[in-house]
């Protein structure tokens, strides 16, 4: 201090105020452009564009207002903080929760099991007191010392001889009420999803399909249906029934084939005859709009010259048509391509008709009859086959054994299947596909219970009867020098649907959660098959297209068309260079 008790720079300095790092510093400028944009880079490789854009624009934003308005950036961030806060605490709690639930209680429920007291090395979890009586003992004199010596049991306390049988009892017990607590969390995981996730099907007779979305702006759809209610057709013991000529407003069938838009010209064109089902045959369609009508009308727009027949069918499955297409070409007709499109009414017959590996035709009541005889006898087969085993075969061979049985019915009931298969999908992913459905729509789709072996089964008859009538297929086209295509058709249960289209997963006998395990392990079979899976075919719908659970409007029509197109026209093209004549010219329809 100076004389006269003044205070000046050279005698007294103030402690300067630390400096404020602003949002403008190179460090600042960093972290608010290089880490949002990597993370929203990140977001949209990873799939979820969406997200990406939104961390792209808050980004911005912010670095903006850093420039423009950098006390309104801090505020910003302070928030940002405290938001980022509360969310690390929440994650915190969640975490140490699940380490709490499975690494430290089962730890400790072994240690309680084992009577072991980590914190009371050399005490025995039944004396009487875990008093330690003070001993005329001497005391460490050096620091630091081993201080467990001091804590040596107390002698002179009479303990209690455990009973060996009681706390075997206690073991078996606990895992049993622990067994029995799993099973009623399974029990009860079920009940409330089935009562959450779960809607009552709908009863067909309250159904109009005249009125559904997907006909919005077609007054002629009434019609139309009304027209198609009835179709005039003889019953036949291969085919199901042949259909009969017809000539309506909107319908006509000609010499067993429904009349399609046939592109305009005499020139050279490729032969393409079409079968398959109702979805094929154009239910809610008119003629000029069905599948092969489109497929025309698509190949017509990329220059590829065809003409097409109509085969399907409404109620027919694959091998019926491998009949007909057999049929046809005994009688002397040749095609150029030959295109099968099915899947929905193969799998209704096992899951809603008969469950059989044979072949059947369900409008002939004796050959249903022999079906099920032949899966009866079947079945007698294997069992015989069952007895007739050697004492000796093995577990692995012969099934699982009784004690297998009772541990996989536990476990199909069982909390901990669906704790495990909830962190399995979480962790590796969802190996099945399930119904999409569109942003705010609430999925009723599927119970997270295991699917009734049924219904999977019922796919892999359908399938295998699939894989049997294209390999037929294939081989007839072959040999008439044509080729061939097979589609898997998309329904209700394969595509993304939109809020309109959410109710046909719950119609009487299509309900989602007999059809959705089945047909996810229908798909799964097919891959790698001749089979082409269309199940996502129209999902680039922004309007509702089906009006119910597998059939579509005309613009359904169009999209199945133009993905069929897609994946054919290659083929198409060339074949039509190296076929100087083609097959056309036969009877038109």
């Amino acid at each position: 201090m100076a004389s006269g008790g003044t205070v000046n720079d050279t005698t007294w300095a103030e402690m300067p105020a630390p400096r404020r790092e602003t949002p403008r510093g190179v460090k600042g400028l960093v972290a608010r452009i290089v880490v949002p944009w990597a993370i929203g880079a990140g977001l949209v490789l990873l799939g979820l564009t969406i997200a990406g854009v939104l961390v792209f624009v808050a980004a911005s934003v912010l670095l903006a207002l850093t420039f423009l308005a950098p006390s309104a950036a801090a505020k910003i961030e302070h928030w940002f903080g405290r938001f980022g806060h509360w969310v690390g605490h929440a994650i915190g709690v969640v975490l140490l929760g699940l380490v709490d639930l499975f690494v430290f209680t089962p730890i400790a429920f072994v240690l309680w099991l084992v009577r072991y007291d980590p914190l009371a090395p050399g005490v025995r979890r039944d004396a009487r007191s875990f008093w330690h009586a003070h001993t005329a003992r001497t005391l460490p004199e050096r620091p630091y010392a081993d201080e467990r010596g001091l804590f040596a049991p107390v002698t002179g306390v009479a303990y209690r001889q455990p009973r060996p049988v009681l706390r075997i009892a206690t073991v078996v017990g606990v895992l049993a009420l622990l067994l029995l607590a799993d099973l009623g969390a399974g029990w009860v995981y079920d009940q409330v999803s089935s009562a959450t996730h779960g809607t009552p099907a709908v009863a067909d007779d309250t159904f109009d399909p005249a009125a559904q979305p997907a006909f919005s702006g077609s007054p002629w759809a009434g019609e139309l249906l009304a027209e198609q209610a009835t179709l005039p057709g003889v019953r036949d013991t291969y085919l199901g029934y042949r259909l009969d000529s017809l000539s309506r407003k909107y319908t006509n069938v000609v010499d067993g084939a429904r009349v399609s838009y046939q592109q305009p010209g005499d020139g050279k064109k490729l032969l393409v005859w079409f079968f398959g089902g109702s979805a094929l045959f154009g239910d809610g369609q008119r003629d000029e709009h069905t599948i092969p009508s489109e497929f025309a009308r698509t190949a017509e727009a990329a220059g590829v010259p065809v003409e097409v027949r109509n085969y399907g069918r409404p109620g027919i499955a694959m091998w019926q048509e491998l009949e007909l297409f057999e049929q046809l070409v005994g009688t002397g007709q040749k095609p150029d391509f030959v295109v099968f499109y099915d899947g929905f009414n193969d799998l209704a017959w096992q899951l809603n008709v008969l469950l059989t590996t044979v072949p059947v035709n369900v409008y002939d009541a004796s050959a249903a009859d022999s079906a099920s005889a032949a899966a009866r006898q079947q079945i007698s087969a294997d069992i015989a086959a069952t007895k007739a085993r050697p004492r000796t075969t093995t577990a692995s061979s012969s099934g699982p054994s009784g004690f297998e049985a009772v541990v996989d019915a536990y476990w199909d009931q069982a909390g901990s299947r669906r704790v495990y298969d909830a962190v399995d999908e979480v962790v590796n992913g969802s190996s099945s596909p399930k119904t999409q459905f569109a942003k705010g729509v609430q999925q009723h789709a599927t119970s997270s219970a295991p699917a009734d072996p049924q219904n999977i089964q019922a796919a892999k008859n359908a399938v295998a009867i699939q894989k049997r009538a294209a390999r037929l297929a294939a081989a007839v086209a072959a040999g008439q020098n044509a080729d061939s295509a097979f589609f898997w058709q998309p329904n209700a249960f394969t595509k993304q649907l939109l809020p309109d289209e959410q109710p046909y997963t719950h119609l009487n006998l299509y309900e989602a959660e007999r059809w959705v395990p089945a047909v996810t392990e229908a798909r799964r079979l097919l891959r790698g098959s001749r089979f082409v899976d269309l199940g996502a075919a129209l999902d680039g719908a922004t309007a509702p297209v089906f009006w119910d659970f597998v059939h579509t409007n005309e613009e359904g029509a169009r999209l199945a068309a133009t993905a069929m197109f897609a994946n054919l026209r290659s083929k198409l093209e060339a074949r039509l260079g190296g076929n100087s004549g083609g097959n056309s010219g036969g009877a038109s329809s």
